[in-house]
């Protein structure tokens, strides 16, 4: 608007409802150590908190292998090195991916017209 001019526009009506603040719950804390399963066993019963280590058929039927082991520092252990393999599987797939590129960019033809 040009300096000088009056905003002729009408203004939108403010309502006078009280807003609500955005008031999510916290999210539970996730219980790692099994220091005391008949506490944690109570607790997963009032359903305040969750063992998610405990090996249950829902924790298990999520796994990507069968025969989840029951030591909690072996399965950690096999995790890890899940994920490890995993990284270098993708790793190795992107350089392929890369190399089939650049492969690719060596064989198009240019055209050079010659005057």
């Amino acid at each position: 608007m040009p300096p000088g001019e009056r905003n002729v526009e009408p203004q939108k009506k403010r309502s006078n409802k009280v807003r609500r603040k955005n008031q999510k719950s916290k999210p539970k804390p996730r219980t790692t150590d099994n220091k005391d399963p008949k506490n944690s066993i109570k607790i997963a019963r009032d359903g305040t908190q969750r063992d998610f280590n405990k090996l249950t058929p829902a924790n298990l039927s999520s796994l990507r292998w069968d025969n989840a082991v029951t030591d909690a520092t072996l399965e950690d252990d096999r995790i890890e090195q899940y994920k490890e393999l995993r990284r270098q599987r993708y790793c190795e797939a992107r350089e392929q991916a890369i190399q089939t590129l650049v492969e690719k960019m060596k064989k198009t033809p240019m055209n050079v017209s010659d005057k």
